[in-house]
């Protein structure tokens, strides 16, 4: 679990530009990209125009365009183009991008089966504590600066449990269906 919301929530703060309206339509355009998209996507992120982008900026680009690498994934690519690589140009940005990453639509049934085998009570929800507990420890654990960037659009009950089919929509949608928040 705590690996797939990772990856889900890469995505979703990738690209600060990218609204959660526009999530569902890059989500299912993934594979589809133009060469032209590409590029400009690699550009984006090339910030001082010499053609080459950092290791980290790569996995922010490929899930900017829809993908969702986890860090392994990544990890693994590094060590097939070479882990002393420093930077990374653009054929090597279109050969990871190339690569069959899953995209957040493809992880939602693994995290809504996860997560019902967490719910004890069997209501569909988790205790706020519990769920950052799991995301700070299992898995590819996530920072605490990274859970509280998560958690901060999710609003736990009175009793401080979270829904968890909501928190799922808010992972791979961008916002539950139907609402602008959580």
């Amino acid at each position: 679990l705590g690996a797939l919301v990772r990856t889900s929530v890469a995505f979703c703060t990738a690209d600060p530009c990218i609204s959660s309206a526009l999530f569902h339509d890059i989500y299912t355009m993934a594979g589809a990209i133009t060469a032209k998209e590409l590029k400009e996507c690699f550009e984006a992120f090339d910030y001082d125009g010499d053609g080459l982008i950092t290791k980290q900026e790569l996995g922010l680009a490929v899930r900017s365009l829809g993908k969702n690498p986890s860090v392994a994934e990544m990890d693994a690519f590094f060590k097939e183009i070479g882990e002393s690589q420093i930077t990374i140009d653009f054929a090597t940005f279109k050969q990871c991008y190339s690569k069959p990453f899953k995209v957040p639509f493809d992880q939602d049934k693994e995290m809504r089966e996860a997560f019902k085998i967490l719910d004890s009570e069997g209501d569909g929800t988790i205790l706020e504590s519990e769920l950052r507990q799991i995301l700070l420890t299992v898995g590819e654990p996530m920072t605490h600066t990274e859970v509280d960037s998560l958690l901060m659009d999710v609003s736990p009950d009175q009793n401080g449990k979270i829904n968890t089919d909501k928190f799922v929509d808010l992972l791979v949608n961008g916002c539950p269906p139907g609402e602008n928040s959580f």
